[in-house]
């Protein structure tokens, strides 16, 4: 078989694996060397490669690293933010992961990250969302950031933003629903989706009117959500529509 280094790899793996579930060490030195022997029985000669490097098409100079399925490692905060990448969209990911050590994220810092946001990327919402989870960035903060860096565009990734923690909100709330009852789950994945948006777009939102929506029923929460679209501020949502 063509494949059989890629094969016996993955039986070395599945090894080595057992080796660290029932040792419980890590580090160097701690995999039991193998030695793949194979016994071969057939007719004609043995075409197969003799190792998973010569499987592997090798740029020239970088047979040594191939050879001994090494790695490079880089020290993400050993690198100038700016050198770390060319694309506005992977370098405010990979920027997003140098500074999450850093405690809290500095306007400097946060400015770095929201230039490289890209609407229509896929990497946008996640790196909203990660810095929402890791750095507890408010999506007032998050705003004001994007007025900075990309005056021209905010709105439109601010919308796309929104879509995708709208999203996340339905799915948090099908989850909740699976402890509590799929009709309450659906409730509550309206009423946070609802807040979400409420404070993308207007800032924080009262405690007494955070638990007017929660109290909500299905048919307010939709009517409040196609309100908020066009609504000139938070009260306009609500005086546009008659409770339930």
């Amino acid at each position: 078989d063509a494949a059989t280094p890629l094969q016996l790899a993955g039986y070395m793996l599945r090894i080595w694996r057992k080796d660290l579930e029932d040792t419980g060490a890590s580090g160097s030195g701690c995999l039991t060397p193998i030695l793949p022997i194979v016994f071969r029985h057939g007719p004609g000669k043995w075409t197969a490669p003799l190792s998973l490097a010569e499987m592997i098409a090798t740029p020239e100079g970088l047979e040594e690293m191939v050879r001994g399925f090494g790695y490079t490692l880089h020290e993400l905060g050993d690198i100038e933010p700016r050198e770390l990448s060319r694309e506005p969209d992977l370098l405010a990911g990979l920027l997003a992961l140098a500074f999450v050590h850093v405690g809290n994220l500095s306007r400097e810092r946060l400015d770095l990250i929201t230039a490289g946001l890209l609407d229509g990327s896929d990497l946008t919402p996640h790196l909203s969302r990660y810095a929402s989870d890791h750095y507890r960035i408010t999506p007032q903060a998050m705003t004001a950031s994007l007025r900075r860096t990309q005056p021209d565009k905010w709105e439109t990734i601010m919308g796309t933003l929104s879509e995708a923690l709208a999203e996340q909100g339905r799915i948090e709330g099908i989850a909740e629903g699976r402890i509590e009852g799929i009709a309450e789950g659906r409730i509550a994945g309206k009423a946070d989706t609802l807040l979400r948006q409420a404070r993308l777009r207007f800032g924080e939102v009262s405690a007494a009117r955070e638990a007017e929506i929660r109290s909500a029923s299905t048919e307010q929460l939709d009517a409040w959500s196609e309100a908020l679209i066009f609504a000139p501020d938070l009260d306009a949502v609500f005086e546009g529509s008659s409770r339930h």
